[in-house]
This record gives C-alpha cells, structure tokens and sequence, in this order.
C-alpha cells in the first residue's frame, strides 16, 4: 500500500513558499538585482551574446567561391567570397535590402531585426529569393528591386533534389514519390514509384523519434533516399516496425486528451525497429531489394528529425554503390557494396567492437567514418587497435595499408580529394607542443606517409571544405580564447584571409570572464581530468560560494569539443545568482591511452553512474581544496538526459556529499530506453541465474531508500527520446519509500530541460534550497508567455 505525502507545488512560475511554524527561522530573499543580473546571460538576452563567432556557408557551382552568412549586433549580414581572387564582399546591403522587402511588401520591415528564412542565391547569382513570414519574395541583386514571388514560402525539407536538378523526391502516404523539380501543380508533374508502402513498413522513412511532434506540426518528413550520380535510380530506405511493441503518449491540453502510440523497441525485445534498401529505376519504376538480411535500427543520428539522408554512397559509374549495416547492440560493424541493378552483396570490411565506442559510436552520431577514392578504394575509420586510426581497402576487399598511426586519435575523416588522390582528417593528441583535447586538421596523401598540419594555432579547429578542395574554412577556439574564422589554403594550410573573429565587446562591458579550465585527477589517483569553472561576474574569493555540478555522464562529456564557450549560458547566469558552477570531463575523451578507453568499455557496460559520479565527486572536492571560496556543505547538481540521470543518482549514491539535485528528462533505467540508446552503451540485455539482468545496477528506482537531500524531478510528457514513464517511476517508488521530493511535468513538451522556464526552475531551486534565500519577485524581459512558449502549440494534422 502507498502512503503519499504531500509534494511541494511547482506548477507556477515561482516555487510554493513554505509558510514557517514556530521556531523556524524565514528566510531572507535575494536580491532582485542578482536575478537582473543572471538574466543578462541567457540566450534569449541579446544584447551581452556573443556576435561574429560562427557563419552559414553556401559554397557555389564552381567549386570554390561562397557565401555566408552572419550574425552582428546590427543583425545579420551576407558575405560573397572569392578564394582565388581573394575577395570579400556584401552579397546585398542588409539596410538596402530592407527598404526593397519593405517597398514590395507594402509594409515596415526593419533591417536590424529582417528575419529571412531559406536564403537563396540564383545560380546566374543575380538574384536572391527568401521567405518573409509565410511569403516568398525575390530580389535583383544589382538594384534591391523586390517582389512577391506566386511560390508560397518554401518549405523543401520534404525534397531531395536530383543532381541534375530536374527531379524532386519526396514521400507521401508511406510512398515515394518523385516530381518535376519546382513543379507546383500536383499530380500532373509528379511518379509514384511506389505502391506497398504501409504504415509499419513505410518507404523513405528513419526512425521513430521525433515522430509526434511531426505529425502534430504537419511538417514535412524527409526522405531517406539518395541518388545516383547519374539521376537515373534512386536507393530508398523502407522502415519496418512490423510487431514491435508501443510505447504510448498523452496530450491532455485540449478538452479531449489525445493519445498517440509510437513504435518503440526496448532491450530484450525479440522484434526491433529494422530497415530494407530498394533499388528503383525512375523511368521503368523496377524495384530491386538489396540482398542483405534487415538491419536493425542503430543510427541515432539518421531519424527524420535530424535532416540526415546519407544512407549509401555511390560509385562515380552510378552501377554500385556502399553502405553500412550492423548487428543488434550494435556489436558489429560492416561496410558492404551492391550492384545497382541485381541488388547483390558483397562485404568489404568488418569492425567488430563489444562496445558502443569510437567507430561505433562516430557511426551512430552521424560522423563519416569511411570515404571513397576515385578508384573506390575504401578509407575507413577504426578503433581496432586500441587507438583511432584509418586504414585502406581495396574495393574488393582486400586490406591494403594502416594510413595512419600512432599514439593520438583521428577524429574523423571529413573530407576527401579524389582528383588529386589526398583526403583529410581531423585529429587530436598528435602535436606535442598543444592540448591533447584540441583537434587539429591535416592533409595526407591516400597512400599513407607523412601528414601536414593544416591549422597548427592553439585551439580547436573544425574545417568545412570547398567542393574542389583547393581551400576550407577553418573556425578554431579555446576555453580562453573566443573564435576566430579564416580562409585557408589545404595545400599547406596558409591563411588566404580572416573572415570573422568574435565580438565580445557588451558582455566584457558588464565583467564577463571566460570560464576557466581546471586540470584535476580523477577518482583513480592517477588520470589527469578537467574541470571548467564559472564564477560570477562580481565574485568576491573572500566570500564563501556553494557549488553546483552541471552533469553529462558518458565519453561524450560536458566540456565535448574544447571550444569557448560564450557570455549566453545558463551556466553563466546560474552563476551570477551567487553560485560556482563547474562542467567536469570525464575519462577517455579523446584520449588516446587504451587503458583509459578499456576502462569505459568496462565500466560503461556495468555501472556507468557510479564509476562517472566517483570522478565528480573527487573532482569537487579537490576544487573545494584548492579554492577556499568554495562551500563544500552546500553542493548541487542538474543535467538532463543522460545528465537527469546522473543527477537522481548522485543524489542517491553520494546523498552526504550531493545536497540538491534538479533533474530534466532523465533516462532512469535504460531498460526502458530505445534499443538504439540502450543496446548501444549497455549491449544486450542478459539475465543471470538468480533473475537479475546487466542494466538493474544503475536503475535509479531501486536507489530512493538514500534519497536525504532536495531532489526536483522534470520531464515532458511527450518525450520520445526517453519516455515520461521513466520519471514517473522514480516518483511512485519514492512514494513508496516515504520520501519528499519535487517534481514537475511539462505538458506537450518533447526531450528538453524546458528553455528559460526551465532554467528558472534551476535558479529559484538551488537559490531557496542550496544557498538558503528565498527567490525574489521578478519577471523575465523579452519572452512570451511561459506556457505558450513551453507549449509551443502547433497546428493538428486532419
């Protein structure tokens, strides 16, 4: 039988104040002004953001000019840049271009704040052509004359366009269908190339995530198609949810609640989320399934909610082409070849990993882990040795050479130049002289030998390569140093010229400082880990601060890519309130050692949580060592996802050390997690003799009886990435067990920690249960209504 006591109610914007009893002392509130402060620092603030940190290329037909786009404090601008020439130019005046949309629309329309969604330069790059709210409208370059265009808003995300450009892909009622590219007369212009196609075994479709808020908005899906070269054939992806099991959902917003059920596999299941390719020629419409048995669902970076399509790579002959399949798990790893028209399959190589790591994990989070030659030699990307590395294949098969080697990581391969036969790579701990965290990017010939540096300035670099690749765009960073952009030649990496370098200029106004990154040792005593600290902007190190551990479990980490991170953070706003906040890496990223990635292979298929929590634990408490202004009795901890979880169990492992916790979406027991998350860090499930299973350990439920601290939990109710249901069993076991807590669900929300609403909740946790005030009256400037904005309610398919 279940004794609920009462839960304090966090259904508005302010948190329930207690009303005390005798004896009890009322708390002082904060000042109004520190929550003033925090606001300036969240990214629906602008005027202390960070301007000219990143572009949007649009790299043009010839292979090597292009243009982009940026954001400054007087609104977005567009550049026109030609390597060769070595020019740079306004594509079109923003203020220029205004007065045109404004002159053409009958209306006002402010140039600072011109919003133009899919931008679009001709290709006799005369004219432009965007949307303006939900029309389409035209400018001559050379005059800013604009009109109307008869097209609506262009809303493409449903097309994949041929490489002749004379063909339309697209997917409607589980079919594929193709039409005469900017053909908007319906049926007359347009093939159905498919006739079977089902609900459960739908053409053109990837995954289920995502698949609510698609068909609520009525957004288009996109199709996972790709075409030959030669614009003749199409290779399509059918999706096959046939018999695998649901998990349900309610909206219960409208007077009706609704109900909507979504295929969804979980570890033990017999029948999982798989896929066929099929072949089909455009004219004869013959279909051809690729002889290959059905490949389980694993690429988590492929769903229609993603925008990813790369499903098959084709030879230059458009005879053939590659692709990968997989194992449940995924275990195994397989780049397979087929012939276009026979639909026969030839396996080119294999990786075989026991864990979701490296290459297996590069495959599910979307990275290219394989390039083609001209010659279809195969390029393809391994943790086999310990290290990551790539090695070469012939396109029968054969093992040719390891390209590269040694005791540093190839990130990715991220580009390829078949013409002059060199590819590039992205890697990290190569350079003595650097920060083994920080990727550089390197050229080298596809026969192996020796690599040239390309980007060799401290920093993290990331390179986007022009079609010809004669030249890339390098943007690179550190934790202390804010971005710069430059063109640069990939011969020998020369910079041509400096196209952007961040302006930090209002937020280093107000006293903002770049976090600063902490070298510590993790739990081990001997492996050197990191920790990246906020302090706020009037910190004072005579004062005593409590600190609050923003948490993500797994390799991936907190501080990921090294970057700066910018003045608009929640981190940085919760700081200003009067806390430390703290990201701390965990062990392996991008660490070459095998010792350190056997041990994640270890550890992250038993009990991921704890061996995590024991470096974070350690970590904080030799920062408490180090910095006397830190309050070791007052510690927090949030994230969410994979962070929720660590958070509802750091409050439970280590409840003397972890106070107060707030945690979003958390996956609290990845046996009810997606097969493509949970097989994927965890493996198979397996009971043993006794009944218990390899993922029980880390299932927060059954740790609630340690529950001593605050504890807030949130979800959204329609969350398709990790299911409601999760949460809410934490919560009924807690029940169970007699304990207080807190928690909140956000109605018709998806996988989020809930935007500034949620990030109030954070504040006005920790500041009334951590640092001991009460949360002052004070209202958020310049954001909507928090349901609304919540919400976000879209429109209902019929």
């Amino acid at each position: 039988m279940r004794h609920f006591l009462p839960l304090a109610a966090i259904g508005t914007l302010h948190l329930a104040v207690a009303i005390p009893v005798e004896g009890q002392r009322v708390l002082d509130t904060l000042p109004a002004s520190a929550y003033a402060r925090a606001e300036r620092f969240m990214s629906h603030r602008a005027a202390d953001k960070m301007y000219r940190n990143r572009i949007d290329v649009r790299w043009l037909a010839d292979g090597f000019r292009f243009w982009y786009a940026v954001e400054t404090p007087e609104g977005t601008e567009r550049y026109l840049v030609d390597p060769v020439g070595n020019t740079r130019q306004l594509l079109v005046d923003r203020v220029v271009l205004a007065q045109g949309i404004s002159a053409a629309l009958d209306t006002v329309v402010e140039a600072r704040r011109l919003t133009l969604g899919d931008f679009e330069l001709s290709k006799d790059e005369k004219a432009v052509s965007f949307n303006v709210g939900t029309k389409r409208v035209s400018c001559v370059v050379a005059t800013i004359r604009c009109q109307p265009t008869s097209a609506k808003a262009r809303a493409d995300r449903g097309l994949r366009r041929s490489p002749d450009e004379k063909w339309d892909a697209f997917i409607r009622d589980n079919d594929l269908y193709i039409r005469q590219a900017g053909c908007t007369t319906g049926a007359s212009c347009e093939t159905r190339l498919t006739t079977d196609g089902s609900a459960e075994w739908a053409y053109g479709r990837a995954g289920t995530f995502q698949s609510i808020s698609l068909s609520r908005t009525g957004e288009p899906r996109i199709p996972m198609v790709s075409w030959s070269p030669d614009s003749k054939k199409i290779i399509v992806m059918r999706w096959d949810v046939r018999g695998v099991e649901k998990f349900h959902y309610i909206s219960a917003t409208t007077i009706r609640p609704e109900l909507f059920s979504v295929p969804q596999a979980i570890p033990g299941d017999s029948v999982v989320e798989r896929h066929d390719l099929y072949v089909i020629d455009i004219t004869t419409k013959a279909k051809v399934r690729v002889d290959t048995d059905q490949i389980p669902w694993v690429r988590g970076g492929m769903t229609e909610g993603a925008g990813s399509a790369s499903i098959a790579a084709w030879a230059s002959s458009s005879d053939r082409f590659f692709f990968l399949s997989n194992d449940r798990g995924p275990s195994r790893l397989s780049l397979m070849t087929a012939d276009a028209k026979t639909g026969v399959v030839r396996r080119i190589v294999t990786d075989s990993n026991s864990f979701r790591f490296g290459a297996i994990s590069e495959y599910v989070v979307g990275s290219g882990i394989w390039r083609l030659s001209r010659g279809n030699d195969v390029y393809w990307y391994s943790e086999r040795d310990g290290g990551s590395h790539v090695y070469k294949y012939d396109s029968t098969g054969r093992f040719v050479a390891k390209v590269t080697e040694g005791a540093w990581n190839v990130l990715d391969v991220p580009h390829s130049d078949t013409t002059h036969s060199v590819f590039f790579v992205r890697a990290a701990g190569r350079e003595p002289s650097t920060f083994k965290g920080h990727a550089k990017l390197y050229r080298m010939r596809a026969d192996g030998g020796a690599l040239t540096l390309l980007t060799p300035e401290k920093g993290d670099h990331s390179g986007n390569f022009s079609p010809d690749a004669r030249f890339f765009i390098d943007t690179y960073s550190s934790a202390e140093e804010a971005p710069i952009i430059v063109l640069r030649s990939t011969d020998n990496g020369r910079v041509i010229r400096e196209l952007e370098r961040a302006d930090l200029t209002n937020a280093m106004a107000h006293g903002w400082k770049p976090r600063e990154i902490v070298t510590l040792t993790a739990s081990d005593g001997a492996t050197p880990i990191y920790a990246a600290v906020f302090r706020p902007t009037n910190f004072d190190s005579t004062k005593r601060y409590p600190i609050v551990d923003h948490i993500y479990p797994m390799p991936l980490g907190s501080i990921t890519s090294w970057t700066f991170f910018g003045p608009s953070s929640e981190q940085q706003a919760l700081a200003e309130l009067g806390f430390i906040v703290v990201h701390i890496q965990p062990r392996g990223v991008r660490d070459p050692s095998p010792a350190i990635r056997n041990y994640y292979r270890t550890q992250y298929q038993g009990r991921y949580g704890e061996a995590t929590l024991a470096d974070h634990v350690e970590a904080i408490k030799q920062l408490g060592a180090r910095f006397s202004y830190i309050d070791l009795d007052k510690v927090g901890l949030y994230g969410t996802s994979g962070g929720g979880f660590s958070t509802t169990q750091g409050m439970l492992r280590y409840p003397d050390f972890f106070k107060v916790g707030v945690a979003f979406a958390g996956n609290h027991d990845d046996r009810s997690e997606q097969t493509v998350v949970g097989e994927s860090w965890r493996g198979m499930l397996r009971k043993d003799s006794t009944g218990k299973d390899n993922y029980e350990g880390d299932a927060n439920y059954l740790l609630v009886h340690n529950l001593r601290g605050k504890l807030l939990l949130v979800h959204g109710d329609l969350d398709e990435a990790v299911h409601p249901a999760m949460t809410t069993r934490v919560a009924a076991a807690l029940i169970d067990a007699g304990k207080r807590f807190d928690m909140m669900v956000f109605p018709d929300q998806g996988h989020s920690s809930g935007g500034w609403y949620g990030s109030r909740l954070i504040f006005d946790y920790f500041v009334r249960h951590l640092m001991g005030y009460e949360v002052p009256e004070y209202t958020f400037t310049g954001v909507a209504d928090p349901l609304a904005s919540m919400r976000r309610r879209p429109k209902r398919t019929p």
